[in-house]
């Protein structure tokens, strides 16, 4: 069985460069990705996909995620 079986992508709505861009890296190493892979606008629907609407296991993620924010770099400020 392979150490992983789902990736979910989270990309902002409208994004289009961003999703053209995984596409193509995805395309490129297809030989090597066996499992399913799924693009998202926001993280809630993909934990939805990810934990199959294990609606405890999801909110208990969440609330250990909002308690450890990770800073995102500001690319726009360069």
């Amino acid at each position: 069985m392979p150490a992983i079986r789902q990736l979910a992508l989270v990309l902002p709505a409208g994004s289009h460069y961003n999703y053209m861009v995984v596409e193509s890296l995805l395309r490129a190493g297809q030989h090597f990705i066996q499992y399913d892979v799924q693009f998202f606008n926001e993280s809630a629907g993909a934990l939805d996909w990810l934990l199959h609407h294990d609606a405890p296991v999801q909110a208990g993620l969440e609330r250990e995620w909002a308690a450890t924010p990770i800073p995102l770099p500001n690319y726009r400020s360069r």
